[in-house]
């Protein structure tokens, strides 16, 4: 069963599309997804927290994204994104709206990307009584495959759970 599990795992790392991490003074950030159709991806985020009162935190979730309609921006991105987010007091089940753009026409592409999602207290559990989750990314791409970024994150759940800037590193494949 351990090796099925492994090989599972292994396959699903070769079939990602992009893996990041983040760094911020207290905290380190790994998020990856996965295309499952040209517009449609699942992915995950998982936040080790090196304060001794907070918990890691972790969500799993689906992101679908296009072009807006009407809007003549090939460089310019919508997306809805759903998630299951918990840490050991907490859980929740966000949804909100992220984009992403570029600025064309640049030797090093530069991109800004960011993503708010909110749960209502319904949608909110154990001691949780609302979740919110805010970021934005500036950042550049030095090859195709390759991006530096530096950020903002504020998540929390009743209260600030992590309120941070930080320098990250990503991967597409």
């Amino acid at each position: 069963m351990k090796k099925l599990l492994s090989l599972s795992l292994g396959c699903s790392l070769f079939a990602m599309s992009y893996i990041g991490m983040n760094f911020s003074p207290d905290t380190m950030n790994i998020r990856a997804n996965t295309s499952i159709s040209e517009n449609f991806y699942i992915r995950g985020n998982y936040i080790i927290n090196n304060h001794k009162d907070k918990c890691n935190f972790w969500s799993l979730g689906v992101k679908g994204e296009g072009h807006v309609l009407g809007l003549d921006a090939p460089f310019f991105t919508m997306s809805v994104v759903a998630d299951v987010v918990y840490t050991y007091n907490n859980a929740a089940i966000p949804v909100g709206i992220g984009f992403f753009s570029f600025i064309p026409d640049l030797q090093v592409p530069v991109f800004l990307r960011g993503e708010y999602e909110y749960a209502l207290p319904v949608a909110s559990f154990r001691d949780a009584n609302r979740f919110h989750k805010v970021y934005f990314e500036t950042g550049i791409a030095p090859i195709d495959t390759a991006e530096i970024y530096i950020g903002y994150r504020n998540l929390g759940f009743n209260t600030n759970y992590n309120s941070t800037f930080y320098f990250g590193v990503g991967y597409n494949f």
